[in-house]
């Protein structure tokens, strides 16, 4: 997994570079950007067991979202007037509740569920096409593009009887990699831009291995994020 994260780096560079080189113009963006997010685990038996994360513990679960912060620095460079591209490096905030299954007795197939919250603290590495149309100062964004986490933090916490097993108490893989989309509205006001927008972040590799915990295919991130940018320009 390690190598194909490299070589998809290497891609996304050379994609990088071979607009950096066209003659056309040169504005670069470098920034902030920080927001709130909703983040949650999603599996396809995700609706299966809502109505177990929603009465089997004490606290009762409003809600398979989970609420958080993200922030982190940010840049932009445009070799074209409407195309360019976008790069991050953010905290975030992932994970979210999840089922362990137990087996009640070998010889059948039932079962009962160990519910669990599982909090995931990543660095993450976005990189984006930057599509920008609109008025000199007023303009609309749209984004898309992969993005590559690092995972420095992480703790479950059982909400359910474990009935004296030991199961997992670590994601199987350091690393997430996914898919970002969304767009916002930006303001320019001389050298400085201000941007507002929306975002959603969906991982495509399974924080625990294929079936290891439960009966799910997939176990994966999900983060849906309003953010603020603000950028200085400068030009090359």
């Amino acid at each position: 997994m390690k190598k194909i994260i490299y070589i998809l780096c290497l891609i996304i560079i050379s994609v990088g570079n071979t607009y950096s080189q066209k003659d056309t113009i040169r504005d670069n963006y470098i920034g902030i950007n920080g927001g709130v997010t909703m983040y949650a685990i999603v599996t396809e038996n995700k609706f299966e067991y809502e109505d177990f994360f929603k009465t089997n513990n004490e606290q009762i679960i409003s809600s398979l979202y989970q609420n958080a912060w993200t922030a982190g620095i940010a840049y932009k460079n445009f070799s074209e007037k409407l195309v360019g591209t976008a790069l991050e490096l953010n905290y975030v905030k992932k994970g979210g509740y999840n089922v362990f299954l137990y087996d009640l007795d070998e010889n059948t197939e039932d079962s009962t569920a160990v519910l669990f919250k599982h909090d995931l603290e990543y660095v993450e590495f976005p990189f984006m096409m930057n599509i920008r149309f609109g008025k000199k100062k007023l303009k609309f964004n749209l984004y898309g593009g992969p993005h590559i986490s690092y995972l420095f933090k992480e703790k479950i916490t059982f909400l359910s009887d474990t009935f004296g097993i030991q199961y997992k108490t670590s994601a199987d893989s350091e690393f997430d990699f996914g898919v970002n989309g969304g767009g916002g509205i930006s303001y320019q006001f001389g050298k400085n831009i201000i941007e507002l927008g929306m975002r959603i972040s969906q991982g495509l590799i399974n924080i625990f291995e294929y079936q290891s915990i439960n009966s799910a295919l997939f176990n994966q991130n999900q983060v849906i994020s309003a953010r603020f940018h603000y950028y200085y320009i400068f030009k090359n």
